[in-house]
């Protein structure tokens, strides 16, 4: 792990409540968006360790809305790390608190973004905190001197149940690209996380496949552990590209996290979604 990204543990456990706080761990992060793949990796160790690890898309989809918003548009006017303070609840719940140095600024003081409309309606970002909002069931904002705290919750399970279930051979995966031809259509497969760090590389694939010469494409999100507003960014680029080229999209397996940020984004209506591959495939035919 690189030095930039620090971590401090809590001391001995005596009681059950020391022992809760002796699972407590704070990050210090570099203001690098490269961080927020470490970061990730870091979570995913910490929730495993807490047993919390049902909870780890959700909570990495929100510190990478978070953080890469700090870094893209605040982060000029800090001169420390980005803290990030993981504790468990009573219940199996998590805390998680972002504390920064930059200019004040509270992101729980916008409006909404819109959510509905057709493909041709919607526009490329501005779902970030909409998603922090509604995957955690607290979130709030004070400024701390002339620091922001933004401080979220996470009970034991979501409302649609344990929503963190994935692969566990995918678990920690970056992104890994997997292009096959089935007849006339291509078969995209991702797999790992679909965040800021790997949604570039996502996208530079995605529009040489978009550019008219296929005419079905199908992108297999089985092995995806999570998508965030970045990755959801790419895959309507792709919709929209795949529309103007008068050729198919399809997208198949969505598992629980990914269905979950789709749901709250309105993207479920956006695209033609698959419940496995084969079936996906036959839908751009």
């Amino acid at each position: 792990m690189d030095d930039s990204l620090e971590m401090e543990a809590g001391q001995r456990p005596d009681t059950a409540a020391d022992r809760m706080a002796d699972r407590a761990v704070t990050l210090r992060l570099a203001r690098r968006i490269a961080e927020l793949g470490r970061l990730a990796e870091a979570v995913d160790t910490w929730c495993a360790a807490c047993g919390l690890g049902h909870l780890a898309p959700l909570i990495n989809v929100a510190l990478d809305e978070v953080l890469s918003n700090i870094i893209r548009h605040g982060g000029a006017g800090g001169s420390h790390p980005i803290e990030v303070r993981l504790a468990p609840t009573a219940g199996g719940g998590a805390r998680v608190e972002v504390t920064d140095d930059g200019p004040p600024f509270d992101p729980l003081g916008r409006p909404d973004p819109v959510v509905d409309g057709t493909l041709g309606e919607r526009g490329l970002g501005g779902l970030g905190i909409l998603l922090v909002k509604s995957i955690m069931d607290g979130v709030s904002y004070v400024r701390d001197g002339n620091r922001n705290r933004l401080i979220l919750h996470k009970a034991a399970c979501y409302r649609c149940g344990r929503v963190g279930q994935t692969t566990g051979s995918h678990r920690g995966t970056a992104m890994t690209l997997n292009e096959e031809t089935v007849g006339e259509v291509t078969v995209l497969s991702l797999v790992g996380r679909l965040d800021s760090t790997t949604a570039p590389m996502v996208e530079r694939t995605v529009i040489g496949l978009t550019d008219g010469r296929v005419k079905g494409l199908v992108i297999d999100c089985g092995g995806l552990e999570y998508v965030s507003s970045a990755g959801l960014r790419v895959l309507l680029i792709a919709a929209k590209r795949m529309q103007e080229a008068g050729c198919r999209l399809s997208l198949a397996a969505l598992g629980a996290p990914v269905a979950a940020v789709f749901r709250v984004s309105g993207f479920l209506n956006l695209f033609t979604i698959r419940p496995d591959r084969d079936s996906a495939i036959g839908a751009v035919m």
